[in-house]
Formats: C-alpha cells, structure tokens, sequence
C-alpha cells in the first residue's frame, strides 16, 4: 500500500482510505468486522466518518474498535455555532469509544450562509478550535462538493485538510482545487471516485481518481469483494505514459461543467443537474440501474413540464458556468421517455 504525507497534519496516510456514510445501510455482524480488519491488514490506516451517517459510527466501534491505535479517524457533524460544533464532536467521540478525532471536517458547505456560520465569530470554527485545544481533535479540514467552496475554505489559512468531490466524470475539483492546496500545504481526500458506483467503468474510475493528484481516495468497502478489488487497484503501478492514455480516454466524453453549485432552481423541481452531470457519460460508459431508473422518472416528469423550456430559462440564467440546462431536459426527454 502505497503512503503520502497529508498535508501539513504530517500524517503518513495510505493512498486509499475507508469510507462508511453508508454503513448504516451496509452493516452486517457477520461480514463488516472482517472486512474491516482485513483492510486495515492491507495497511489502510485512514478511516472516513461523520455523525449524519446514522449508526456507522457505534459499527465501525463494534468492528475495529480494538485496533484504535492502527488507523486515523476523521469526524464531521455539519456547520453550527461553536457551543452546538462541540456537542457534536463530543457525541462522536462517545459512538465511537475514543478520546480524539485526528481530523474532524466541517462538511458539505454549500451557501454563503453556511461559509458564514461555519467562519464567522462564535461559528463552527471558532468551536473547532476550542476542541483542538482541549484534545478532542488534532486537525481541522472542510468538505464540499463545489470547487469553488473549497478554495473559498483553502484561501481563508484556516483548514489543514479539504476534501472534494473528484472523478473522471466530475475532474473539476482535482483540475481546479488540488493546485491551491498544494501551493498552501493543505491535504485533499477524493471523495465519490465511483459517485456511489453509479458511473461505469468502477475500477477505471477508482484508477483514474487515484492517479488524479489528490493525496487520498475515501471509498465505501462494504463486502470483501469490494475490498479485495479496490486495494488491487490502489496497488497497482500503471506508468505514465497508461495514466495518460487513461485521462486522454476519459477527456473524450463531452464536459458537462455543472461544478455542484446548487444555485440552479427550477420552479417545477425538474433536477436540471442531474440531466447535466450524467446524460454523456451515459451514453459514452453507462449508469448504474439505481441512477438509470432515477434519471428516467426524472425525464417523465419533466416531459409534463417541458413546454414552459423555452420561455422560461430560468435555470440556464442562474447558472455562473454557462451549462445550458435547459438543452439537456430536453435531451433526457428525447433519450430517456
């Protein structure tokens, strides 16, 4: 298993890290703890968790517990004022029997009211710190799935790590974001290198998201098939010049820019993003089942309400990339009713 330094935590992290936010799902008495423990036989010593995500927290107790010593732990528990940030860290602690967090993550922030509560006076970081002083954690990161957000959080000096959304179908983090992190000495966590295995293909994608220039890819391993086939990948040593053929191959699917802004809106709750972000890569290496069956409801909704497209607008004006999501509602009607 290959290392590298996250940052400027200094943490010697592996390259591929375990993921749980759907543990709670996933958790099954007979499996998880032995895929747990053979993961951190591989060496993976980086563990992903977050207080939203149900009980994976009192699992991921009950499976590794005893090997707390192995493995850094990173927490999250939303953007709140600094009375309400230390209540949380403090429940993380308690579902998970330990004394410290080695990174807890101010995570998902999406608007610049949640920036403003996470930076702003008696805010989420303002309690952060108070935690880092008494112990309770050692490192503060931030996660967002925008770009633009997590440079946002990079430039303000305050984070020492940053994770983002990154993979071959949504490159625009590592492309836009690992950069600056560097310049500035901040760790970044891939997350969704196979956004949640609805992209194809899965282990061309987990390549394509390790070799993306990110520190570490954070992926949920639920089975041991899954955690067989994802240590295989992280271990593999594709030259240079297959990275590059990989990334050229990818490039030729046709870029949707939706960078996960959420500013767009439509009044008639069509998910224009969701058409942008996945009707081309559909086409070109496929979906899963699960998103297939999502976009199409989605289509046949939107056929209802297509005729008010071309007057209306709304999104596209919204949009700060210039994706033209109106075109694509029409095109999942064309291709998916």
């Amino acid at each position: 298993m290959e290392y590298v330094t996250l940052g400027r935590t200094g943490l010697k992290v592996s390259k591929l890290a375990i993921g749980t936010n759907a543990l709670n799902q996933k958790y099954d008495p007979e499996v998880t703890p032995k895929v747990h423990n053979w993961l951190l036989d591989q060496g993976i010593n980086y563990i992903g968790t977050g207080n939203m995500y149900g009980d994976c927290q009192t699992y991921l107790r009950e499976s590794i517990l005893d090997r707390r010593d192995e493995f850094y732990l990173s927490g999250k528990g939303g953007i709140r004022p600094a009375k309400e940030i230390m209540k949380a860290v403090e429940a993380g602690l308690y579902w998970l029997a330990t004394d410290h967090f080695d990174v807890w993550e101010m995570d998902c922030i999406t608007s610049a009211d949640q920036y403003n509560i996470a930076f702003d006076p008696g805010g989420t970081l303002e309690g952060l710190k108070e935690a880092q002083q008494q112990g309770k954690i050692r490192f503060i990161g931030v996660t967002s799935h925008c770009p633009d957000f997590v440079n946002m959080f990079i430039q303000t000096g305050e984070v020492d790590t940053a994770m983002l959304f990154v993979n071959p179908n949504f490159p625009y983090g590592a492309r836009e974001v690992i950069p600056h992190a560097k310049a500035r000495n901040v760790g970044t966590i891939a997350m969704r290198p196979m956004d949640h295995a609805f992209i194809r293909p899965l282990d061309k994608s987990l390549l394509w998201t390790l070799h993306s220039g990110v520190d570490i890819v954070i992926s949920g391993m639920y089975t041991m098939e899954e955690a067989k086939e994802n240590v295989a990948i992280a271990n593999m040593k594709p030259s240079e010049e297959e990275i590059r053929a990989l990334q050229e191959e990818f490039a030729r699917v046709p870029e949707h820019n939706c960078h996960n802004c959420y500013l767009c809106k439509c009044p008639f709750h069509i998910p224009v993003e969701y058409f942008a972000t996945y009707l081309e890569w559909r086409k070109a290496y496929g979906i899963s089942p699960e998103l297939e069956e999502r976009l199409k409801k989605a289509a046949e909704r939107a056929k209802r309400f297509v005729g008010f497209c071309d007057s209306c607008h709304l999104c596209d004006s919204q949009c700060p990339y210039g994706v033209p999501l109106s075109d694509f509602v029409k095109q999942a009607i064309r291709e998916l009713t």
